[in-house]
């Protein structure tokens, strides 16, 4: 029982951390707002774990899955969270976070078929059936609000796509790493190469000013920094712990409720107010990301 509440407290960190940050992103560029929020969140998860003596372990023997530890982190979180971030910025959470997640399990499925001749059964075809379909409706309520000359509406849906692939990606990649790391020792590596990875190309593009506006601006740090702590923290330490006590298999699917979860978070704090299309299509597609995961 313990692992299974551990997933589920993921699944709401993640939706929360989503919801937390989304005003944000509407203001800023996505890349310093990720590095600001990966930043926070490895400090705070470094703080928690560093005392109890998780150290990685780096030699000779683990450089290669310290390679795809990296690559997953910058493909991942330093880009497809920056993606995430980015069609948060243009519509709905309710919608992006579905579409993104959904999207997610479902690539990782297929890469991990097609690469690593994992089984496609049955249930995941069925569930790959029910995110096609939920994601369809998503994007198509994207779709229709295109008439709106303001509205980017579509681009933020194909950009939350994009972010699911990329999440995918950095899935697989970590797998290869998991192989000689442990978990949490791996996140100790992870989240600051991801803050790094963010901090060029935010100077890059010139949104240092961005940087600076967050930090000095009332309630904007507070709010990133929660969003952090949730997100890379609590959800990435919880998740760990289901993994640890029930499973991947299991936690994997508990966690892909996180959609459900930014139903109420989005009506309740950022007044949001999904339609019956967007119920159905987050719906559909987490309940075909658990069949997936289940299988």
């Amino acid at each position: 029982m313990k692992g299974e509440l551990a997933a589920l407290g993921a699944a709401a960190a993640w939706a929360c951390g989503g919801v937390i940050i989304k005003p944000v992103t509407e203001r800023f560029d996505p890349f310093a707002v990720n590095f600001l929020r990966a930043g926070t969140g490895c400090l705070f998860f470094l703080t928690l774990t560093l005392p109890f003596g998780v150290i990685p372990r780096i030699n000779p023997s683990t450089f290669d899955s310290l390679l795809y530890l990296v690559g997953s982190g910058i493909m991942g979180v330093a880009i497809g969270t920056s993606l995430y971030l980015k069609s948060l910025g243009i519509t709905e959470v309710s919608r992006v976070h579905a579409v993104s997640f959904s999207s997610w399990i479902l690539i990782t499925a297929v890469i991990a078929w097609s690469l690593l001749a994992e089984p496609f059964t049955g249930r995941t075809i069925s569930g790959a059936l029910l995110v096609v379909l939920g994601v369809a409706l998503l994007v198509g309520a994207f779709e229709r609000r295109k008439a709106n000359p303001r509205s980017q509406a579509l681009r933020g849906g194909l950009l939350a796509l994009a972010s699911g692939a990329c999440w995918a990606g950095g899935t697989i990649l970590l797998k290869f790493a998991l192989y000689d790391l442990d978990p949490l020792e791996a996140n100790v590596v992870r989240l600051p190469v991801i803050a790094l990875s963010l901090l060029p190309a935010v100077l890059l593009r010139g949104r240092s000013s961005d940087l600076r506006e967050m930090l000095r601006g009332p309630g904007i740090f507070p709010r990133v920094g929660a969003a952090g702590v949730l997100d890379q923290a609590v959800g990435a330490l919880l998740f760990f712990i289901a993994i640890r006590d029930t499973g991947a298999a299991r936690a994997t699917v508990l966690s892909s409720l996180s959609p459900l979860f930014v139903l109420p978070f989005s009506v309740l704090l950022l007044r949001e107010k999904p339609g019956r299309t967007i119920v159905l299509g987050v719906v559909l597609s987490v309940a075909g990301a658990c069949l997936i995961s289940a299988s």
